[in-house]
Order: structure tokens, then C-alpha cells, then sequence
């Protein structure tokens, strides 16, 4: 039996046709996969499902109700129940009450209690961590957060948006293990994501979305089996899962390649609490100017933690942090990005409403040499632009960009504050495989034009094909470092990050 039904939808933002006739069925019970590229209108489709966006032409019709221009909040009462691309949680709120604004129509309400001890069992750590500020966890703990908070709605139809974004190959295994489990209890799922290869492995059926139309509509067997999406869409587990099956060419050490062995980074004795939980302990690390630094770990390892105690967005509890042998913890974020030191987020930070290039200029502005006008930061920016292929796109809203081109923006306003260190963090999550392959590129341009770079990053070939020197965190402390063939033959790095290999069964 048919549960949900898009027929002939079409929707956009402005003048621009994102969604085009499209047509998407999800029967009572069933797992359904929606892939594409990046601004295929995947995100805009699940929008239009939940009513935060109202379409232009077609009709949706959800357990035999015509619900085309219902508002979102009636939605979510009839049990459409939505799991945001990027989490979305409200960090300074507790997990606990995070997870009761997913009851809050009376529906679901009724049955609070009962909804937490559910969520609580498929996720305990969020029954550990209950009593905690959400945005203080990880990422992989806020990526459970997300779907708890929708299970509390008591959903007829699950809408899980990019539930794998950042996650670490352990966590990507817990979470989609529990997407498994959620289907098994009846619950139809719609599943958006860009690592196919786990969707399908869910999913009963698959839909490929392309320029706003579904060009394919198969069993996830047979999607998983056609060599046009395997070469378009599917990310092959043993570049991201198997370390041993990885082929890297060791790169020498930062001495062995003539760089001035004077760290630009120097980290002593760093430690940082919050409440009773340590998320950096005791660490220690050495950045070599002209070095490209990658920094991999589980989920909750402390990584993005450190950016921002580097960055001045945290302060540390104890320990040190020098900067061209200058002392900066305690400075602010401002302080630290007229140094030198540019970053990108985890999940992005744009300005919604503003144009790409004026999102671009604010980091020009900010940049490490004198005032610049607003004409000069304006011809400044091009360059950045052009390095990730944003140049066609200078008027268009930060907000309707697709998640991968949002990524590619964040970049692209850091190197426009000039940086002599730059910090990325997961600068390639949510990005398609074509997308990786050309920033692969320009960071290795970044790189050799003279900039230091510290990398956080999920996607393991990426790290082994661009950085020299690998640092492995856990639990707020550094397991392991060493060059990239050294790091992926170390058993402990091997059983702490990758565990087991992930499989789809």
C-alpha cells in the first residue's frame, strides 16, 4: 500500500526551477533510496515533503490525503518526521530536551515517555549523555540526536537527510545498523544520501534524481549493480573502510622535503573539560610551516574540539598554544584570523541571505594584511572563487546552495582571509566523488603556493592521498602519528578507527 506519492512536483527558489515533474512513490513499511549529485533537488524534494517549502505545481499526497499545501507543523502531527542534512540540533539545550521538542504535538506527547526509553535503546549513549548541552557533542552523537529527535515524533514516514555526513567508518556502521533496525520496526523510511553504497544496502528500492527529474526507478540491487551509478554515485568501501587494502605512496617527512623544521603550530600540554567530560587531554602536537597536516580519529576524539580551541572559539582549561612562537590561547576568533589562521566548519557557517560573493568578501575584510577597501576585497575574492569553481555562481543566496557547493563556499571565504594556516574541518563531507577529486586538487595547489595546512577529515583516501603527516586522536588524546603508510599498518589506529569492514547486510 502507498503511503507517500509525489506526483508532477515542481518547486524552487526565486525564479529557479529546482524540481521538475518529479514523481517518487514510498509504500507502507518500506526503505527508499532518493541519490544524485550535489543540487540535484534532493534536499529541496524532502523540503517540499515536510511543507518547509511550498510547491509551485504537482501534488503530494500522504496516506491517502492530498497534504500538498499543509503547513509543516500539521505534517509533523500527521507523522511526517524529518532528520535535517546537517543535524540542526539546538546546541545550547540539553539532549534530553532536544529530544522532547520532537513530541511537542500532542500525538505524539501523549506518549513521551515511552518514545524516550525507545530512543534511549537504540542510542544509548544519548541516555549517558541526557543531561548534556547538544553542542558539545560529536558529530556522530549529534547525527543520533537528529534521528532520536525525529523518532520522538512517533513517525509514519522517516526522512533521514544525509544521516552519514562526517561520520567516521565505526559510527557510519552504528548509525546505518540502526536505520536497519528502525525499518525493521515497521516505520517507512526516505532516505537521502550521498554514500550510496550504505543507502542502498538498506533500501528495498532506488530513485536517481537528476536536474530535478527521477531518471531511474530500480530495486537497490539492481541500482547497486549498474555500472553508471557505480561509476557516478558509489564510493568504493575500500578506499574509505579497509586500510589494508589501500595502496599508498609514503610521502617523506616534512625534514626530508627541505621545509623549514620551525613548527608555525606549537600545541603543549592542551586540555579541555566541559563539566565532568574531557574532550581534549594532555595533547601535544607540532605543525611545521609549510606542512599539510591531516588529524583523523573517531567520532568524539576531540578533533574539532581543537580547531576550536586554536581558533579562539573555546578556551582551553590548561596548556599552551604558540603561533610563530607567540603565545594565542586566550585570544579571540578575530584576534586569531588577522594572524593568519583561516578555517572552515564541520557543518557550515554561511550567511543564508547574502550572495556568494558577499559571503566571500566578509573574509576578505578580515584579512591578515592592511584594510582593504571594499572594491579591493571585492577583486580579491575572484581568485578563491575560482579555485572552487564558484565563480558562475556570485549572485546566487549562500542558502540555496547545495551542501558539497556550501563547502566549497566556506573554503573559498577562508583563503580569502589570506591565511598562512589554514584549518579545515571536513571540508569534503557531503561532497559527491567528482566534487572530492577537484578539491583534492586545489588543496594540493593551496598547499604548494606555500600555505600550511591542518585537515580534519572522514574520508581516509583523502588524507592519505594529500598529507605528509598524520596525527590520530581518541578520546581527546593522541593514539598514534606518524606518516600515512605508517598510520594505516598500525593495529591500534586500524581497530580504534576502522573497526570492522563496513558491510551491507
Amino acid at each position: 500500500m502507498t503511503l507517500l506519492e509525489l506526483s508532477g512536483l515542481r518547486a524552487g527558489y526565486g525564479g529557479s526551477v529546482v524540481l521538475d515533474g518529479l514523481d517518487l512513490t514510498v509504500g507502507e513499511g518500506e526503505v527508499v533510496a532518493l541519490l544524485g549529485i550535489n543540487g540535484a533537488g534532493k534536499s529541496t524534494t524532502m523540503r517540499v515533503i515536510t511543507g518547509l517549502l511550498d510547491p509551485s505545481g504537482g501534488r503530494v499526497v500522504f496516506g491517502g490525503v492530498d497534504i500538498t499545501h499543509f503547513p509543516a507543523h500539521k505534517r509533523a502531527a500527521e507523522g511526517i518526521c524529518l532528520s535535517p542534512e546537517g543535524r540542526q540540533v539546538f546546541p545550547h539545550l540539553s539532549v534530553e530536551e532536544n529530544l522532547c521538542l520532537g513530541s511537542f504535538h500532542p500525538r505524539a506527547r501523549r506518549h513521551r515517555a515511552e518514545s524516550l526509553e525507545r530512543v534511549y535503546a537504540l542510542f544509548p549513549i544519548l541516555r549517558k549523555r541526557r543531561e548534556q548541552k547538544a553542542g558539545f557533542l560529536s558529530g556522530g552523537e549529534q547525527q543520533m540526536l537528529a534521528m532520536a529527535r525525529a523518532l520522538m515524533g512517533r513517525p509514519r514516514l522517516l526522512l533521514l537527510d544525509e544521516p552519514s555526513f562526517g561520520l567516521a567508518p565505526l559510527i557510519l556502521e552504528v548509525v546505518f545498523n540502526t536505520i536497519r533496525e528502525i525499518a525493521r520496526s515497521g516505520i517507512s523510511i526516505l532516505l537521502v544520501e550521498q554514500n550510496a553504497q550504505a543507502a542502498l544496502g538498506v533500501a528495498e528500492r532506488g530513485y536517481v534524481l537528476s536536474e530535478g527529474r527521477i531518471t531511474l526507478s530500480v530495486s537497490a540491487a539492481e541500482l547497486s549493480s549498474s555500472g553508471d551509478m557505480r561509476k557516478l554515485f558509489l564510493r568504493e568501501i575500500e578506499e574509505t573502510a579497509m586500510p589494508a587494502r589501500v595502496s599508498v605512496e609514503s610521502k617523506p617527512a616534512a625534514a626530508e622535503e627541505g621545509l623549514n623544521p620551525e613548527p608555525i603550530l606549537q600545541i603543549r600540554g592542551l586540555r579541555r573539560t566541559f563539566g565532568g567530560l574531557v574532550a581534549v587531554n594532555n595533547l601535544s602536537i607540532d605543525v611545521q610551516r609549510h606542512q599539510f597536516l591531516g588529524v583523523i580519529g573517531p567520532n568524539g576524539a576531540g578533533k574539532t574540539t581543537l580547531l576550536n580551541l586554536i581558533t579562539g572559539y573555546l578556551q582551553p582549561s590548561a596548556g599552551e598554544i604558540h603561533l610563530n612562537g607567540q603565545r594565542i590561547d586566550g585570544l579571540k576568533p578575530y584576534d586569531m584570523c588577522v594572524r593568519g589562521v583561516g578555517r572552515t566548519f564541520q557543518l557550515v557557517q554561511s550567511f543564508p541571505e547574502m550572495s556568494v560573493i558577499d559571503n566571500v568578501i566578509t573574509g576578505a575584510l578580515f584579512a591578515r594584511d592592511a584594510r582593504i577597501s571594499l572594491d579591493e576585497a571585492r577583486e580579491r575574492v575572484r581568485r578563491p572563487l575560482e579555485l572552487v569553481g564558484l565563480e558562475r555562481k556570485t549572485d546566487v543566496l549562500a542558502g540555496t546552495l547545495a551542501l558539497g557547493e556550501q563547502k566549497k563556499l566556506e573554503l573559498a571565504r577562508a583563503l580569502a582571509t589570506q591565511p598562512q594556516l589554514l584549518l579545515l574541518d571536513e571540508v569534503m563531507a557531503g561532497s559527491p566523488h567528482e566534487d572530492v577529486v577537484e578539491l583534492m586538487e586545489v588543496l594540493r595547489a593551496i598547499h604548494a603556493a606555500g600555505t600550511t595546512i591542518l585537515m580534519i577529515e572522514h574520508l581516509v583516501h583523502v588524507i592519505l592521498g594529500l598529507a605528509q603527516h598524520i596525527v590520530v586522536l581518541n578520546f581527546g588524546e593522541k593514539l598514534f602519528e606518524g606518516s600515512p603508510t605508517e598510520v594505516v599498518a598500525d593495529p591500534k589506529v586500524i581497530e580504534t578507527y576502522f573497526g570492522t569492514p563496513f558491510t551491507n547486510k
